[in-house]
């Protein structure tokens, strides 16, 4: 797969919790045919030069 470089924005989740969300983009969506209520496991890990790298793994349907 191509390397895809692409910009979502935060946005607050309201209620007065400081959590943040944003859009998973189509082209994610589509290439691993995601739908609305499926889940995705975050795995996060931080180079040596700082730069966080994110994992995310569709779960299992």
């Amino acid at each position: 797969m191509a390397r895809v470089n692409n910009e979502t924005t935060l946005v607050s989740t309201g209620g007065g919790s400081n959590s943040l969300r944003t859009t998973v983009p189509m082209w994610i969506i589509e290439q691993f045919k995601l739908t609305a209520g499926e889940k995705l496991s975050w795995k996060f890990d931080v180079g040596e030069d700082g730069e966080l790298c994110v994992r995310v793994t569709p779960q299992q349907k």
